[in-house]
């Protein structure tokens, strides 16, 4: 069953361009202005392998963003399987590398972002796409990784917490890397952590952004300020979010959303 977790509103806003993102075990809508301002938000969650379709029918039942009429959508993907490449690639089909990656997998579709600096493949489960499609006029597909390695953001480790994933990005002080991986205990983001700082040779006092859905008073950031020495709640640039938003929701809640 679905759960609305965030349901960010403000009194008024325009309905220019709405950004999708599709995970696993959670739907998130942003509603961005033409400057790419966040104005309202949801993000929606469940537990187990339900069908997608059976979820986003639950999504659009309670959401009061999807069924509405914008001038431009997106769809962002936040699934592991995706690389980026160089733009002298190898000489190899993209579904095959992405079986070489990550192993063969059928249902599945296969697409390219294209970068400044190369470009970025994944795979989405057709059922997936099948759903968003049939619910949403979808304008650009895009994925996670593919949005952040085209950002400039401050040097050090950016965390996204989500439901049952973790996103962690590298800027060193340029993009340096970024990986979507599986958590259950606070343990295991810090653990991921902490094997990110050893395999980029950095500090233990790198700078650890944390972002996402999660409380500061939860084992998760009692744990993360426990065992490293230089973790922060980062705050989005004023003109990327709708003030009002803060009203309700911590504001790390939203600081790579309105990216």
């Amino acid at each position: 069953m679905v759960q609305k977790i965030i349901g960010a509103y403000p009194t008024a806003f325009a309905n220019d361009v709405l950004v999708l993102e599709a995970a696993s075990n959670s739907i998130a809508l942003a509603v961005k202005d033409t400057t790419g301002k966040l104005q309202a938000y949801e993000l929606f969650q469940w537990q187990g392998n339900a069908a997608y379709t059976d979820m986003l029918r639950e999504v659009r039942g309670e959401s009061q963003l999807i069924q509405s009429n914008y001038t431009h959508s997106k769809v962002k993907w936040r699934v592991a399987d995706a690389l980026l490449l160089p733009l002298q690639k190898p000489d190899v089909t993209n579904e095959d590398l992405l079986h070489l990656s990550f192993g063969y997998k059928v249902g599945y579709e296969v697409y390219s972002q294209p970068l400044s600096v190369g470009s970025c493949i994944y795979r989405v489960p057709s059922e997936w796409v099948s759903a968003i499609m049939q619910s949403v006029v979808v304008h650009e597909q895009k994925h996670v990784y593919g949005v952040i390695a085209e950002q400039h953001l401050q040097q050090g480790i950016w965390l996204q917490v989500d439901a049952d994933t973790i996103t962690i990005s590298v800027f060193t002080p340029q993009f340096s890397g970024v990986r979507i991986l599986q958590y259950h205990t606070p343990e295991d983001v810090l653990y991921h952590v902490l094997h990110t700082l050893e395999a980029y040779q950095l500090s233990k006092d790198t700078v650890v952004y944390c972002c996402g859905w999660f409380d500061v008073k939860s084992a998760l950031w009692d744990v993360l300020q426990q065992y490293l020495q230089n973790v922060q709640l980062p705050v989005p640039e004023a003109d990327k979010i709708e003030s009002s938003l803060l009203a309700n929701y911590p504001s790390h809640t939203f600081t790579l959303v309105a990216l």
